[in-house]
Order: structure tokens, then sequence, then C-alpha cells
């Protein structure tokens, strides 16, 4: 995701706490169009939160008042990261977690693919 900064240049940074995910049907793409959506036409804010090992800004997104990554999380769109959200304002913690279990379940997104392990499984080590 890209932000301007009080100079009017883009500023590359990522959504605090959450992880897209990286395959249809419910993939990244989706995730943008409904970030883009959640932003369009309305003024943002975004609330640097940490920087990421890359030096990234790593934020929280409002958009005229609506929280970005929650609507994300509603819609199983994003995963949230537990280790990256125990880092966040404890009232946002908790509606992510809350909507995080809402949408799966709901089977809402990534949730939706029973077949499939589901998105926050501990991965094997690389």
């Amino acid at each position: 995701m890209l932000r301007q900064d009080g100079a009017g240049q883009a500023v590359a940074l990522r959504l605090a706490a959450l992880e897209l995910p990286p395959a249809p049907p419910s993939g990244a793409q989706a995730a943008r169009e409904a970030l883009r959506a959640c932003t369009g036409g309305r003024t943002v804010v975004a609330t640097v939160v940490e920087t990421d090992r890359q030096g990234q800004p790593v934020a929280m997104i409002d958009a005229g008042g609506q929280d970005c990554g929650l609507q994300l999380l509603r819609r199983g769109l994003a995963v949230l990261l537990p280790a990256e959200a125990a880092r966040l304002p404890v009232g946002d913690r908790h509606r992510y977690r809350r909507a995080q279990e809402e949408a799966r379940a709901r089977r809402l997104g990534v949730w939706a693919d029973a077949a499939r392990p589901p998105p926050d499984a501990p991965r094997p080590e690389r």
C-alpha cells in the first residue's frame, strides 16, 4: 500500500498486524480491491505503529472514520498475525481478533475452503 508523506511523495507501507492471502479465489487481488474501495474518495489517515525489518512503515489505515484493516478481516480477506497484533492498542487488538473469528465462523474469504489448511495454521520451518 502507498501513502503520501507531508511533501506529497508516495511512501510504501504495510497494514499493521495483517497478512494478505497470496492465492485465489480470495487472494491478494480481492484484498487490494477491497482496500481501494475502503479508501476511495475518503480522507485517509495512516497511523504508523512500527517499522518492519526492511524499514517499511507498518500502519493502521483509517478512511473517513473506517478502519480498513478491520474491514478486510471482517470479509476474510486478511489474516491476523498474532505476534504483530500483540503490539496493537488493546481495543484494536480485540476488535481485530473478534472480526477474524467471525469471518472464520462464517467461512468467508480465506476461511471458505475447508479442504485447505487454515491460513493461521503453523507453517513448516524452511
